[in-house]
């Protein structure tokens, strides 16, 4: 997207973007879940506007050892995610899942509203981040909801590419994208500001809410 017009100025432009499609759409979950990092800041406009409460979701992305852009798997709290083990060595595995188990465990006592079953259970839930690219974290997301029981599921992304947009729904009850290209160019390159938060800056906006 070189040279053209970005869709979104930053991660609250597009979580505004997305409130106004959920309106449009008649989408009226109960409880919405951010994924952290970028997940939080577009899901707390979609929070003011419909007025129903947030929480996160603690679940980490593992990259490939080699180019840790590319997802390979995702770890949450309760299960993991690994749609094809060839990527990587056995250690190699262990070694990520253990470091994302870790991380798990420390920012449980970070963060703020944790999502639990008893937050989810018999709602309906949005799940919200920044944009997919594998759609593994959100895969594993909605997984998890649907094992805390989750009565209906909603997926809400500013962007993701068409493939991905395939796989995830077979795993959602409604999926709402504002963009879905066919030449995805990763995440990043479709905010105009698009920085990595730290998870200060994440649990500083939580707090703030």
């Amino acid at each position: 997207m070189n040279g053209e017009k970005k869709l979104f100025k930053n991660r609250v432009d597009a979580g505004e973007q997305l409130a106004q499609l959920l309106i449009e759409h008649h989408c009226n979950p109960e409880i919405i879940i951010a994924l952290p990092r970028g997940g939080i800041p577009v899901a707390l406009p979609i929070s003011e506007k419909l007025g129903i409460p947030m929480q996160i979701l603690l679940v980490k992305k593992i990259g490939h050892p080699r180019n840790q852009e590319y997802a390979i798997g995702a770890v949450s709290e309760t299960g993991e995610l690994w749609p094809d083990e060839s990527l990587i060595t056995y250690a190699e595995k262990q070694n990520a899942l253990q470091e994302a188990q870790k991380k798990i465990e420390t920012l449980k006592h970070v963060f703020p509203s944790v999502a639990s079953s008893a937050s989810v259970k018999g709602k309906h839930v949005l799940v919200v981040d920044d944009g997919a690219a594998t759609g593994l974290t959100v895969q594993l997301a909605a997984n998890t909801m649907k094992e805390m029981g989750a009565k209906k599921l909603t997926i809400a992304l500013p962007v993701c590419p068409i493939h991905t947009c395939l796989k995830l729904n077979k795993i959602t009850d409604e999926l709402e994208v504002i963009c879905s290209p066919h030449n995805f160019t990763g995440v990043g390159s479709y905010y105009e500001y698009f920085p990595q938060l730290s998870d200060e800056e994440a649990v500083r906006l939580l707090i703030a809410s």
